[in-house]
């Protein structure tokens, strides 16, 4: 519990981020998915105003052409390309990106050392009402691509390692982050898909970061960044902004996301869970909070605030308030 504590004021206090790359090298790039809005976008306009150069993957052409130009507007030194690609429904696009950026001669005069699995989707609600082929998609996007981008684009660096101890030339430190969630830690009803693909995402990132850190002596790290609730497109397209955590005030700026997990990333953390109150939450799951109590927590964060005021009878029945002893008809909130 102490160590807890003391690790959320750290990372409340050390949350303004500087700037990390120091006198980077002009060919040095990063790839982001997902970079023409939200999280992404933040932390591609850190990486150039450190003077990386940037490749963005997303599935809107336009979009990625307006963030491109505010980007360069930040600075205008760094190299800024497009590559269109839908992670969720083409099967090939990881390894079309792969081969674009490895092999293209678009690309080769680059020194790819940064990747960031950023691309997303967020559904929200009951996992039968939910059409399956959307929660398969979202699942694939997620997971499969996560895992895909981190075999291809993970082995490439490795061999880049390889090569450079073999030489006997100046090893680099190449890094990888995944955007988990803080539905990947807590087991979050209402978002069941959802929080199960993000468990995938962390986990997988904890463990192929450990054997990374093995193989390659600290040369290759892998972060699992898990945000709560944020402030990006995701948020109305899920219909979070009518969530009681919404109207609690449970959701970060992007701009703060962000500055943590360029932050994590470039300092080889293992994880980061941003924001003092999903530390909190976290702690109280796993450590205090019976399941049973942990469940209707999350479940009444992720549930609607209007449609429960508006069906009492549904409050009732998930257990978040109970009936007074005299009147049947007056409803009282339960204190758990």
């Amino acid at each position: 519990m102490i160590f807890t504590l003391c690790y959320m004021l750290y990372q409340t206090i050390t949350e303004k981020t500087f700037s990390i790359v120091s006198n980077p090298d002009r060919r040095d790039t990063v790839l982001i998915t997902g970079a023409s809005k939200g999280i992404g976008k933040e932390i591609a306009k850190l990486f150039v105003r450190d003077g990386v150069n940037l490749i963005m993957v997303a599935r809107d052409l336009q979009d990625m052409e307006d963030a491109k130009q505010q980007f360069l507007k930040i600075n205008s030194k760094v190299q800024i390309y497009c590559i269109q690609a839908d992670f969720g429904t083409d099967d090939d696009a990881p390894q079309n990106v792969f081969d674009q950026v490895t092999n293209g001669d678009t690309y080769k005069h680059l020194r790819l050392k940064y990747l960031v699995n950023n691309a997303g989707v967020c559904l929200r609600g009951q996992f039968l009402e939910i059409p399956l082929d959307r929660q398969l998609a979202m699942v694939n996007l997620l997971t499969i691509s996560y895992t895909k981008m981190c075999y291809l684009f993970g082995n490439y660096f490795g061999k880049l390692i390889d090569d450079k101890k073999n030489n006997d030339q100046q090893e680099e430190i190449y890094r990888i982050l995944n955007t988990a969630s803080i539905g990947g830690v807590l087991i979050s009803p209402l978002m069941a898909t959802y929080s199960a693909a993000k468990h995938y995402t962390h986990a997988f990132s904890m463990a192929f970061g450990e054997e990374a850190l093995c193989r390659y002596d600290g040369r290759l790290t892998v972060t699992s960044l898990c945000p709560g609730f944020t402030d990006s497109d995701a948020i109305p397209k899920a219909g979070l902004e009518k969530t009681n955590a919404f109207a609690m005030g449970m959701n970060d700026k992007t701009e703060r996301v962000g500055q943590v997990a360029y932050k994590a990333m470039m300092k080889g953390w293992r994880y980061a869970i941003v924001g003092w109150g999903n530390n909190i939450m976290v702690w109280l799951q796993r450590a205090i909070l019976p399941f049973k109590w942990s469940f209707k927590f999350l479940e009444f964060g992720n549930s609607d605030t209007d449609a429960m005021l508006e069906n009492p009878e549904m409050m009732l029945k998930r257990g978040y308030v109970t009936k007074h002893a005299n009147e049947n008809e007056h409803v009282n909130i339960k204190k758990q």
